[in-house]
């Protein structure tokens, strides 16, 4: 009896010894290091790559231990070794940011300047990086420290350091899955992958956060640029749409709400052909912004899908009146009358209102350098197609009035010739 009680105990006893074993061969961070600095010190043979490794590997296992400042500085100038200068630039601000104040700081300091000094990439950062060697306060905790890091390289938007920062930034993901700042370090992510080209990590990146945060504030950023990847890189129209049309539906207060209706308009128009839809998302735009600097040109747009596409003339005149009533002192209104009389001459035969709406330009846009050809273009018609010369002739002679430094006084007073001869031969 007194046997099977002890078996128990004895089992626990056994289990508490081989749970206790495995601390005398623990991977003790200080014997690491050590072991990394004599390899680096004896320099046998080009082992750069292997402390690289371990260096890097070091810091992911051990971030906050008493040593991951020199790791850190030690990884900075193995990189300016090997001439890795863009890395051994990162490296060195790493240290700085994450560790201030340690044994390394003028160290780090030097390997940054050196880099500077032998680098013309980085001069118009130059300011920027300068002011970045003093790093992050004492008493910043970690995350802060990190927060400091990433947005240093989100600055410098160096392309030799985009691998790295995708890298900086999911091991800050992994570090602190709970910070409430996480939104924008992973729409980072999505940046940086599109930058690397790599189109549908980056597009994976932007859905991530539209279905893991589908109510974020921040989030039409996300579905803009998923939508341009899908539609300009992946001929994924119609899910490009579909990204912007939520924009619109559930962040129409977003400073990206009318660039969501422009691309709309746009992809309708020129990939899905559907004409129609376009002038919608175009008339969004203009209706619910009509400030926006692009509100002219989808008007433009409007009107030369009215025009070519689906022969409505009418409205398409109208859409062209509409640029010269609303947005009378935009200068592209002269090409909405300039294209209102080639409607006009081209497509309905009408050559007064041709010849006056050329002309109009010359009248509401005076500084228009087409403005004297449109006058002559106006004239011709008037003497060419209805025979009227005296018309023609007011036309030529306002090239001359409104613009004598023009080219094309000689050429209208040539025409005021030949049109004035047309009417003596015709007495």
């Amino acid at each position: 009896m007194k046997r099977l009680l002890l078996m128990p105990v004895l089992a626990l006893l056994i289990l508490l010894a081989a749970l206790q074993e495995p601390a005398t061969a623990q991977y003790d961070p200080e014997r690491l290091y050590q072991h990394l600095q004599s390899v680096y010190d004896r320099n046998d043979g080009d082992v750069s790559g292997y402390l690289i490794d371990e260096l890097t590997q070091f810091g992911l296992i051990f971030p906050d231990d008493a040593r991951a400042a020199d790791a850190s500085w030690l990884l900075a100038k193995i990189y300016l070794d090997k001439n890795k200068r863009h890395e051994a630039l990162a490296a060195a601000f790493k240290t700085l940011y994450l560790y201030p104040r340690s044994l390394h700081e003028g160290e780090c300091r030097d390997i940054i300047q050196n880099v500077l000094a032998r680098e013309v990439v980085y001069a118009p950062k130059k300011g920027l990086l300068e002011s970045a060697v003093y790093g992050t306060a004492v008493d910043a905790a970690t995350l802060e420290r990190w927060h400091a890091y990433l947005n240093l390289l989100k600055d410098l938007d160096q392309p030799r350091l985009y691998d790295w920062s995708l890298t900086e930034a999911r091991t800050f993901v992994t570090r602190f899955p709970g910070d409430s700042l996480i939104y924008p370090v992973l729409e980072w992510t999505g940046d940086l992958y599109q930058r690397l080209g790599k189109i549908w990590e980056a597009i994976y990146s932007y859905r991530k956060l539209e279905e893991i945060f589908p109510d974020h504030p921040q989030l039409p950023y996300a579905l803009h640029q998923q939508a341009l990847l899908l539609s300009e890189r992946a001929a994924k129209h119609e899910d490009a749409v579909s990204r912007l049309t939520r924009i619109l539906a559930h962040y129409p207060e977003s400073d990206f709400a009318p660039t969501a209706a422009y691309t709309i308009g746009k992809i309708k128009e020129r990939e899905l052909k559907d004409y129609n839809g376009a002038i919608e998302a175009y008339r969004k735009l203009v209706a619910g912004w009509p400030k926006d600097e692009r509100a002219v040109e989808v008007l433009l747009a409007i009107a030369d899908i009215q025009d070519r596409r689906l022969k409505q003339y009418d409205l398409a005149l109208a859409t062209y009146d509409e640029i010269i009533k609303d947005y009378v002192s935009d200068p592209r209104g002269a090409r909405a009358l300039e294209l209102t009389g080639d409607l006009y001459a081209e497509n309905l035969k009408d050559y007064l209102n041709a010849a006056s709406s050329y002309a109009r330009v010359s009248k509401l846009y005076t500084a228009d350098e087409k403005a004297p050809d449109l006058l002559i273009k106006a004239g011709d018609l008037c003497a060419e197609r209805l025979k009227d010369y005296r018309k023609a002739i007011e036309y030529y002679e306002m090239v001359a009035n409104l613009y004598p430094a023009s080219k094309k006084v000689k050429e209208a007073n040539k025409r005021i010739d030949k049109a004035s001869k047309k009417i003596t031969d015709n007495l």
